[in-house]
């Protein structure tokens, strides 16, 4: 018996099927714009990042079938939950695309870009106290566990 061109070729395949066709497209786009973005040579770290803060915003809270759609957002994209829900609060917490995308892009004397955990703890911040310890993040060198515990207080700061 000859197979539908467009049949599953495995129960796997058959489940991813009905995953992609439970996303929505609104999430399927913003997740196959974070697959691309990944092996991309022309998108920079700083854009992937941005799609995948884009993907993990627009699956908080939302189910697919019985699991949660950042549960399966973050299996098409072959991370963790883990990995990808900071993504969700660093995106909630920035008024537009274009000014999270800023922070993502900086650079520092080094040439060392902020990384997400650093976003993660800015966006713990209130807006406006922000660009300062970016300053500081950039012209001192400050690593995200260094910048977590100026921000707390605690000694042993790099200072």
């Amino acid at each position: 018996m000859k197979k539908a061109k467009n049949a599953p070729r495995s129960s796997e395949e058959a489940s991813s099927r009905v995953v992609d066709d439970e996303l929505g497209d609104d999430l399927r786009l913003l997740v196959d714009a974070a697959l691309k973005s990944e092996g991309a040579k022309r998108m920079t770290e700083a854009e992937h990042m941005l799609r995948l803060s884009a993907v993990a915003c627009a699956a908080r809270g939302r189910r697919v079938g019985s699991r949660s759609a950042m549960d399966v957002c973050a299996q098409l994209l072959n991370m963790t939950r883990q990995t990808l829900q900071p993504y969700a609060v660093i995106a909630s917490r920035w008024d537009s695309a274009a000014e999270l995308l800023k922070f993502f892009e900086l650079r520092g004397a080094k040439g060392r870009s902020l990384s997400p955990s650093h976003v993660l703890e800015l966006a713990r911040l209130p807006r406006h106290s922000r660009d300062s310890w970016v300053g500081r993040i950039l012209t001192e060198g400050l690593d995200a566990r260094d910048l977590r515990r100026q921000l707390r207080g605690e000694p042993n700061a790099h200072r």
